[in-house]
């Protein structure tokens, strides 16, 4: 199961941050980032799985 983006604000303390949206979204920028160096290093699509690996990672 993968962890939300609540979930890991929460569980790194943040939660209360929620109320920034601009926080909420700049940390969802760097993690489509992550992903998008990653696909550009592999040469190909990340699969869902490979994702909800990363996502347990991260």
């Amino acid at each position: 199961m993968t962890e939300t983006l609540l979930e890991r604000l929460k569980r790194e303390g943040k939660g209360h941050d929620l109320l920034d949206p601009e926080l909420v979204e700049r940390e969802q920028r760097e993690q489509l980032g992550h992903l998008v160096r990653l696909r550009q290093r592999l040469g190909r699509e990340i699969t869902q799985r490979e994702m909800d690996d990363l996502s347990n990672i991260l």
